[in-house]
């Protein structure tokens, strides 16, 4: 059996045996987030949303401005203007755009907005490594409070200390926390994706 179905059967059966689901490092980070509190002032949460809420709207921009819309949007003009000839109510003079044309203009406006998705990205850069450093010092005295519970509880009954699932979770939090990328041409990063446990 492939190792592909190995893990379809087990998550099936995991599924159908109500056991705990496994889960991503962005619900981990953000239920240490719940945990810990608000890393940044009020003020500066909502500008990150802010940044957010721009990026969203330039990516619906984006997906909005495909060759398969610009195609749709050549399409439904043609109709229209079959539709005006066929009254004698298409001057002469007025001029139609080729599917060409249109798949240009799409293309302009998608590398508009995919630039709008950068300028939100790179905006949302200096609040969120801001906010990345003050979860990462949280986040680090939170598991250092576990391991040391965690090490206590071997010592007692004689066993081999090793961290937990949890305690490695935790770390593994910290180190996306403190690398938040910098900005670069190509940054298109979601703030959101950027800095899970804000909840934006």
């Amino acid at each position: 059996m492939s190792n592909l179905a190995e893990k379809l059967i087990g998550a099936i059966d995991r599924a159908i045996s109500g056991e705990p689901r496994e889960y991503a490092l962005r619900d981990t980070m953000a239920a240490v987030g719940r945990e810990i509190g608000p890393v940044l002032s009020a003020g500066e949460l909502a500008e990150a949303r802010d940044c957010q809420r721009d990026w969203q709207r330039c990516l619906d921009a984006v997906a909005a401005h495909y060759d398969t819309e610009a195609k749709k949007a050549w399409l439904a003009h043609g109709a229209t203007v079959t539709t005006r000839m066929i009254g004698g109510e298409f001057p002469a003079h007025e001029h139609c755009w080729t599917r060409e044309q249109w798949e240009s203009d799409f293309a302009a406006r998608r590398d508009h907005a995919k630039a709008g998705m950068h300028e939100a990205s790179a905006r949302s850069l200096p609040i969120l490594k801001k906010a990345g450093e003050r979860f990462a010092k949280a986040t680090r005295k939170l598991s250092a409070d576990l391991e040391a519970v965690e090490r206590t509880a071997a010592a007692k009954f004689c066993v081999a200390y090793g961290p937990s699932t949890t305690v490695l979770r935790l770390r593994q939090c910290v180190e996306y926390a403190t690398h938040i990328p910098s900005d670069s041409p190509t940054l298109r990063t979601a703030p959101k994706d950027m800095a899970p446990f804000l909840g934006i």
